[in-house]
């Protein structure tokens, strides 16, 4: 009964904490690792904004529903290629980018490099009541294809496509150079943002 949480789980410790942590798990007694994965997944679920107890995931594991809970994504609002913006372009590539998050893990991982609670948001979300996105900074010399660095947050409703929030890092206001880069996305992707 508990196979597909188990090989569930195991997928998810890998992307999350690598080939070593699923090499050790498989060493433990199976009663010991069922037990583990339910916890495991009520911890990752938990923090992406399900309120599941172990017996719930238990039950939902047991319902084969908790691979659709723990693996969210949602279709992007704006499609998934991110908007290049024109301020502060080096070499012919630009340094401003902002991108749409649009899984339970990119949301988790903007809260915490952010240091804000936008991992709270993956099921309204997953609901289309919000569009996440992050306004992300990339080296001048972009030769070796590093990530950006997160600088804001940014929510979108998507029935109205307005701007309802703008966060820099601990809930701060954005700079003035965000604050640019936010109009011209929103300008080119017809939001409106006051």
């Amino acid at each position: 009964m508990h196979f597909d949480l188990v090989s569930d789980t195991l997928v998810a410790v890998q992307n999350h904490c690598g080939a070593e942590q699923v090499e050790q798990l498989l060493r433990l007694p199976l009663e010991i690792l069922i037990s583990h994965c339910i916890r495991f997944t009520a911890q990752l679920l938990q923090a992406n904004g399900h309120l599941l107890t172990e017996a719930q995931v238990r039950a939902a594991a047991a319902r084969a529903e908790l691979k659709k809970l723990a693996f969210s994504r949602w279709l992007p609002l704006l499609g998934g290629e991110p908007f290049a913006s024109r301020i502060g372009q080096a070499h012919g590539h630009a340094t401003w980018r902002v991108e749409e998050l649009h899984s339970v893990d990119t949301l988790r991982e903007e809260s915490r490099v952010m240091n804000h609670c936008v991992n709270r948001y993956a099921q309204r979300c997953r609901a289309g009541g919000s569009a996440i996105f992050s306004v992300r900074q990339y080296p001048a010399d972009d030769a070796s294809h590093s990530a950006g660095v997160s600088r804001a947050t940014v929510e979108v409703h998507p029935r109205t496509r307005k701007v309802v929030q703008i966060r820099a890092a601990g809930n701060r206001a954005v700079n003035y150079t965000i604050m640019t880069i936010i109009r011209e996305w929103s300008a080119a992707k017809g939001l409106i943002c006051t």
